[in-house]
């Protein structure tokens, strides 16, 4: 599967020269990107993908994703609360969203999106909840 994300780069590329200004293009390169790991690429993409649609939700959501795996998680988690406002029902945002507050040490923060996205039927680990709550509690 990594060969085809590798092939579709240079097509992509194309595109882009051809239409500069094609959001869905920008959006289907930086989702390979991601897929390929190279998430600094593809929060660029992303980036410009919004840039020119600020309202797609799926690039505003992978953006997050993107940003959090480039461990940018301040900026991750502002794109996965951005998603939240537009989508209210996603119970794997509010996770995205927790995880993110979680890494930046706002507990407080990561434990509210976590039971959030437990009420929306996400399935959570005790031990994820239980790690947060004692976090907490700490000075």
């Amino acid at each position: 599967m990594m060969g085809q994300y590798e092939k579709a780069i240079p097509d992509y590329d194309t595109a882009l020269v051809l239409s500069p200004n094609e959001a869905l293009a920008y959006k289907n390169r930086a989702y390979t990107l991601l897929q390929l790991g190279k998430f600094q690429l593809s929060v660029n993409d992303y980036n410009k993908a919004l840039e020119l649609n600020e309202y797609d939700t799926i690039s505003v959501l992978n953006c997050g994703i993107a940003k959090f795996n480039a461990k940018l998680y301040s900026e991750a988690l502002k794109d996965f609360q951005k998603y939240i406002s537009m989508n209210q029902n996603n119970p794997q945002a509010y996770f995205n969203a927790s995880v993110a507050a979680k890494n930046m040490e706002l507990y407080n923060e990561a434990l509210q999106y976590a039971e959030k996205a437990q009420s929306l039927g996400q399935k959570i680990e005790p031990k994820y909840l239980e790690e947060i709550k004692t976090k907490k509690k700490s000075p």
